[in-house]
């Protein structure tokens, strides 16, 4: 028998993250798994525009899990998910939390890093860093700068469109970039008119010059424009990502050859589990890949990159969402050398201390909230 327990934390310090659809704040809701004397840690972070779920579909659903009679010494994660499924769990963040939870404490039991329960070798690769939308191209560019400066071995920057004043944007982006600088462009779903951001797009690469791929340029359920704009943006690939929520969009997608790759969130995919579906069958369909993440800390991010680096059509990682959250936890993954790597460890290498938490609570840094 496995218990369940949910902490909600938030980031008191933090500032919002902005993009083209909308402000979002900075929490988690930690799911502790306890089998034994073992824990296993996951997190799950509500986006209601992607993933469709709520802090309260979250803490509703979760009190359907507070034992959940499995055992992870001869229970596959197959045979949890089943689980999942027969209590009607429907909040994608929720599953995914408790899915790497569960990958925490398999990965205990076997004494291996959860990675290696997929794949024998780890496959780093750049990691971008993100640069958000700001009240003002200035404020952007500024942004730019700081990041420069905090991570010199950055190999990949991100930029965040919105379809207004992106050429303008980028220009001022360029100017304070170093020569070798690479670039990821996210417009999440910004761009109505395919036309428009063909013309658009490619301006914009012309002014970067090294521009790998671009997120989701048009609204994700026109798969039409999605495929106009794939075909016709020169040098630059084309990633699903809002399209790409479910193993059935990638399919969609594929039968459609809308796009050169998608974007694997795992906690849009409701776990490592479905993603590691997900990856396979692009892999199959030779469809690229890029592991991302939406508002997780490191937690979060820990399980995104191991899912990420089980995997070899991987072109790039985007996690980098915890950078400027506090560390209530030790070991998990950090950036190094431009790549999101993780600490050598069992299961997901994470860490936890009640202790340290309670200090960070003292100080006004996180606010804790033990839901269930």
């Amino acid at each position: 028998m496995i218990n369940l327990s949910l902490i909600n934390l938030y980031f008191a310090k933090c500032e919002p993250l902005v993009i083209a659809s909308g402000e979002f704040k900075r929490e988690t809701y930690l799911i502790i798994l306890k089998y034994k004397n073992i824990e296993g840690f996951g997190a799950a972070n509500p986006f209601k525009l992607i993933t469709g779920d709520t802090p309260k579909d979250v803490i509703h659903e979760a009190k359907k899990l507070l034992q959940i009679p499995l055992d992870p010494k001869k229970d596959t994660i197959k045979k949890l998910h089943a689980f999942l499924d027969k209590k009607n769990i429907k909040s994608m963040t929720l599953r995914s939390a408790v899915d790497s939870a569960y990958h925490d404490l398999l990965g205990k039991i076997k004494r291996v890093p959860v990675y290696k329960l997929y794949s024998k070798k780890a496959n780093y690769v750049n990691n971008s860093i993100t640069v958000f939308l700001k009240d003002s191209i200035k404020k952007t560019q500024d942004e730019a700068r700081k990041i420069y400066l905090n991570f010199p071995d950055l190999k990949v920057l991100k930029i965040k469109l919105n379809g207004k004043e992106d050429v303008e944007r980028v220009s001022a982006i360029k100017k304070i970039s170093p020569s070798k600088m690479k670039f990821v462009l996210d417009a999440n779903q910004a761009y109505k008119n395919p036309k428009e951001a063909v013309q658009v797009l490619n301006k914009i690469g012309g002014i970067l010059k090294n521009v790998i791929l671009v997120e989701q340029p048009c609204p994700k359920k026109d798969l039409k424009s999605l495929k106009y704009i794939t075909n016709n943006l020169k040098g630059i690939m084309v990633f699903a990502d809002e399209a790409a929520a479910s193993l059935n969009d990638v399919k969609k997608i594929v039968a459609k050859k809308a796009a050169h790759g998608v974007n694997i969130k795992v906690q849009k995919a409701g776990g490592i589990y479905p993603a590691v579906q997900i990856a396979q069958y692009c892999k199959k369909h030779g469809l690229k890949i890029m592991a991302g993440a939406m508002i997780e800390d490191t937690v979060g991010l820990t399980s995104d990159a191991h899912f990420a680096i089980s995997n070899s059509n991987l072109v790039i990682t985007d996690l980098d969402t915890d950078i400027d959250s506090p560390k209530y936890i030790k070991g998990g993954s950090y950036i190094k050398n431009g790549k999101r790597r993780i600490y050598n460890g069992h299961g997901m290498g994470i860490k936890f201390s009640t202790k340290h938490l309670k200090k960070l609570e003292a100080e006004n840094t996180i606010i804790l909230k033990k839901l269930l």
